[in-house]
C-alpha cells in the first residue's frame, strides 16, 4: 500500500489509473493541511511525504506540481494552487491568465511535476517529469483539471484537458515523473 499525500481529487484520480493500490490520506484517516512554503517543488513535496510518513509510519508518495508560464517569468510555479486570487475556483484563475495574456505571442509554458517517495525504512526517491506546451487562446476541453483546458499540447493539437484521461496519464508530467520514479524504484513501489 501507498498513501498518497494528497486532499486535491483531481490529483488522486489521475495517481489510482498510475499506481494500484494508492490509497489517499483521507482514506486512512489522516486529515492534516502541511504548509507548502518551500522555495522548490522538491521540498514541499518531501514536506508533505514527511509529515504523513511520521503519521501513518507507511510508505507515502507526495507530489508537488505546478505550471511555469512564460509570460510571467515562470511563475506561477509553486505558487501555482494560488496564483492571481485565492478563489479556489481554476476557471476563474483561467480567466485572469487569458484574460492577462490577450494578444501576447508569449505563450510558452510547461508543466512541472516532482514526486518524492518515502518509505518506512528511510529511504527517499526524488522523481521529476515535465510537459512542454503552451498557453492556449481559449480554455476547451472537459477532461482534467486546474490548467488543463488552457494547457495547449502542440503534438496532439489539443489542451490537456480535451485529451482522453487514459491518454493523458501516459503523455502528463505527472506520467513522466512517475516514469523517472520507476525506473529509480527498480520497477517496484
Amino acid at each position: 500500500m501507498v498513501i498518497v499525500a494528497t486532499k486535491n481529487k483531481g490529483k488522486m484520480e489521475e495517481i489510482r489509473k498510475i499506481v494500484a493500490g494508492a490509497v489517499s490520506m483521507e482514506e486512512v484517516g489522516v486529515d492534516i493541511d502541511v504548509l507548502e512554503d518551500g522555495l522548490t517543488y522538491e521540498e514541499n513535496a518531501m514536506k508533505k511525504a514527511e509529515a504523513i510518513m511520521k503519521i501513518t509510519g507507511k510508505t507515502v508518495l507526495a507530489d508537488d506540481s505546478g505550471i511555469e508560464i512564460d509570460f510571467f517569468g515562470g511563475l506561477p510555479g509553486v505558487n501555482t494552487s494560488t496564483f492571481l486570487t485565492t478563489n479556489e475556483h481554476y476557471k476563474e484563475r483561467n480567466r485572469q491568465i487569458l484574460g492577462k495574456m490577450a494578444g501576447s505571442e508569449n505563450r510558452g509554458a510547461k508543466f512541472v511535476s516532482v514526486l518524492v517517495l518515502i518509505k518506512p525504512d528511510g529511504e527517499k526517491i526524488l522523481a521529476r517529469g515535465e510537459l512542454i506546451g503552451s498557453i492556449a487562446d481559449e480554455a476547451k476541453g472537459e477532461f482534467g483539471f486546474a490548467y488543463d483546458s488552457i494547457f495547449y499540447v502542440r503534438e496532439y493539437n489539443k489542451t490537456l484537458a480535451e485529451i482522453p484521461l487514459e491518454l493523458k496519464n501516459k503523455i502528463s508530467h505527472r506520467a513522466k515523473a512517475f516514469e523517472d520514479l520507476l525506473e529509480k524504484a527498480g520497477g517496484v513501489l
